[in-house]
């Protein structure tokens, strides 16, 4: 029933929209060129360790903590920052897809269709909080779209070298607040917190750590990320010199 779903949600509208195969287009796109293979097989890796997680938190049938679905941040930033640096293409595309695959696994888990729909379930159980009110788990949709939205939204988020890192303060802006912002505040809040902003529950360090995390990865990506992008764009015009040259 699974896979009747993924046909007729998934693989038959990509289907009439390429006017070929969707399973050989994206063949064809990993297998063109060994860097989005490479790409691919790390987010395989990244999406093996989060299965890995949510299934031990299963096993251990304990309502998650703040700290470890915050880990679910981290995972994300690992999963976008290098996308948007070296496979900005790529990650436009997988962000768009995963969204698809995300609206398919809420729909099998509120159907309770087999074989996915039950552990599905078992993993929304240890892993919700009061966020995810009524039937649908929006926390995993919401933390992509808060990553990935900048990237949709931008109208020439990749340049010519594939890579974001000649836009990238505006297409982090989602990675900044919800992944790194985010979870350094509910990581010191949780472990430093001790004086609370009034009529609330957050913390003054949690704040702190907030901001101070942002601002370090901006100096980073600027310190860092600048210089080896500019590198990758004085091999592309050289490349492209000596070819016209020749």
């Amino acid at each position: 029933m699974s896979v009747i779903i993924i046909i007729f949600i998934l693989l038959l509208p990509l289907h009439l929209l390429l006017k070929q195969s969707p399973v050989l287009w994206i063949f064809g796109l990993l297998t063109k060129d060994i860097n989005t293979l490479l790409m691919f097989a790390y987010w395989v890796l990244c999406s093996g360790c989060a299965t890995y997680a949510v299934s031990k938190q299963i096993k251990v049938a304990k309502k998650a903590s703040t700290v470890i679905r915050k880990s679910f941040h981290i995972l994300a930033i690992l999963v976008f920052l290098p996308g948007l640096l070296f496979e900005c293409i790529f990650i436009y595309l997988a962000s768009g897809v995963t969204l698809g695959i995300f609206i398919i696994l809420e729909l099998l888990r509120n159907l309770n269709i087999p074989p996915l729909g039950t552990s599905l379930q078992d993993g929304f159980m240890v892993f919700s909080d009061e966020k995810d009110i009524g039937n649908v788990a929006l926390t995993p949709i919401y933390l992509l779209i808060g990553c990935a939205i900048p990237l949709w939204i931008h109208p020439i988020p990749c340049d010519v070298t594939n890579s974001a890192m000649f836009n990238i303060l505006p297409l982090v802006s989602g990675l900044l607040s919800v992944g790194i912002g985010d979870t350094m505040a509910s990581y010191v809040g949780n472990l430093f917190g001790k004086h609370k902003w009034p009529g609330t529950n957050k913390t003054i360090e949690g704040t702190v750590g907030c901001i101070l995390s942002q601002f370090l990865t901006v100096y980073l990506l600027f310190k860092f990320g600048k210089n080896n992008y500019n590198n990758k764009l004085y091999k592309q015009f050289g490349n492209n010199n000596t070819t016209l040259n020749s």
